[in-house]
């Protein structure tokens, strides 16, 4: 699959590792700093989407959220994801049928605004059981690239995904882009319920302040066909 990730919210979350427990698959471990795991809370917008650099009408840009955590291997770093929600039916139906990913249908949007201050915003609103959840971020407009050693930086550049497999087996793609420059951060809102949009498990995440937040630029990517984990 070729596509164009833009404009990645990335908020992150540190929560005690036995929470994640029950989704590691096999073969890999948290990503743990200072006894602590990371969740992610990752709006953003899925651009220019090709399966085998075929276009699918209709469905060549959504908005997309998802809560994924961060894991290691012997061959990097990686994500997997809890859940990921996505407009698309089509594209929720094949995720799930053919690669168990963790996807769900739901109403969204992503609305970007510019400002004559040098700055401009990015929205997400998704709607679930007639529940209105937002994610803002404004930002300014001049990327940047983060310090090599800030949280921004270890949690955007991350070739390895994660998933388990109808049969249980872990499965592993890659993703590979550029490296990935960041809009600096001005503000943020957050109006997200957690506990009815990921589960009830991640509800107390709506009280919690991220311990970091990043509006990424992000590129064109390149993902290569899931296979079985080494």
């Amino acid at each position: 699959m070729t596509a164009s990730w833009k404009r990645l919210i990335n908020m992150t979350y540190a929560v005690s590792p036995e929470l994640l427990l029950p989704h590691l698959p096999a073969g890999v471990t948290l990503d743990c700093i200072d006894g602590k795991a990371f969740v992610g809370l990752v709006p953003f917008s899925f651009e220019n989407v090709a399966m085998h650099r075929l276009r699918i009408p209709f469905h060549r840009a959504f908005p997309e959220i998802n809560l994924r955590f961060y894991v290691k291997h012997k061959l990097g770093r990686g994500v997997v994801f809890i859940r990921e929600c996505a407009p698309k039916r089509a594209v929720v139906w094949l995720a799930r049928k053919k690669y168990n990913e963790p996807y769900c249908c739901r109403k969204m949007q992503e609305k970007v605004r510019m400002f004559t201050d040098g700055t401009f915003s990015v929205t997400h609103t998704l709607f679930t059981n007639g529940i209105k959840n937002t994610v803002e971020v404004t930002a300014r407009t001049t990327p940047v690239f983060p310090d090599k050693n800030s949280y921004a930086h270890y949690f955007k550049e991350l070739e390895l995904g994660f998933g388990i497999a109808h049969n249980r087996q872990t499965m592993l793609y890659r993703v590979h882009h550029p490296e990935w420059a960041v809009f600096p951060v001005v503000s943020y809102a957050l109006n997200m319920n957690f506990g009815a949009v990921f589960g009830e498990k991640w509800a107390f995440l709506s009280a919690e302040k991220p311990v970091e937040v990043s509006l990424v630029k992000g590129s064109a990517v390149t993902v290569e066909p899931i296979t079985p984990l080494p």
